[in-house]
């Protein structure tokens, strides 16, 4: 799939933990929308592609919104949480000259390793952070709003210019059919297939007065 640059100059909000084609949109025009140059897909596995959408929440001050998107591509439907927030995604960010940007606390605390198979007796605790995923429906896409994030909040970024960034989802998946019920331990966690995004972020310019000279 071609892969485009993405210009921060978009505002918008989060206040959904799901988006969902609006009334009135046919299936076709919602997978249709998620394939513009915002939006950006990796590999499937076992019938599962995941996706970054990027979003800015300011002009003035580019925030970058990240809003994953997992589609299923199976004819049936699928079970999967996501584990807590510092296991559930594994990200590192390039500038054009390909060095690595510095990362905040929040980044430098990701990574961090789960058990494989996750032992799963009394069910998937959600209080310690572990978030249960609608049930991904077959040939759809879900973006992800309840699991959206700022980069700013895992990178450090200061300069204008193209930056890449390189993400994986992690996800605790039943691969084999669920019947309702989730005492087991053998709880798979996958690395689902990394995207890769491009992003140009421009940052204002600063505004110079009279005399000439930077406020």
């Amino acid at each position: 799939m071609k892969q485009g640059i993405f210009k921060v100059i978009l505002i918008t909000m989060v206040t959904t933990a799901l988006s969902s084609n609006v009334i009135g949109e046919t299936n076709a025009e919602w997978e249709a929308s998620l394939l513009g140059s915002d939006t950006f897909w990796g590999a499937s596995t076992n019938g599962v592609k995941s996706a970054l959408n990027i979003e800015a929440l300011s002009v003035a001050n580019p925030l970058i919104r990240c809003t994953p998107i997992l589609k299923n591509t199976n004819n049936g439907y699928l079970l999967m949480y996501l584990p807590p927030l510092k296991s559930r995604f594994i990200m590192e960010l390039k500038d054009s000259n390909g060095t690595a940007v510095e990362k905040t606390q929040m980044g430098k605390a990701l990574n961090e390793a789960l058990a494989e198979p996750f032992g799963l007796t009394t069910g998937i605790n959600t209080r310690a952070g572990y978030g249960r995923l609608p049930s991904l429906r077959p040939n759809y896409s879900e973006k992800l709003d309840g699991y959206a994030f700022n980069l700013q909040d895992y990178f450090v970024i200061t300069n204008s210019g193209t930056y890449n960034l390189a993400i994986q989802l992690r996800v605790i998946w039943f691969l084999t059919p669920w019947k309702g019920s989730l005492k087991t331990t053998h709880v798979p966690v996958v690395n689902l297939p990394a995207v890769n995004a491009r992003i140009d972020v421009k940052f204002p310019k600063p505004q110079i007065n009279m005399k000439g000279s930077v406020p």
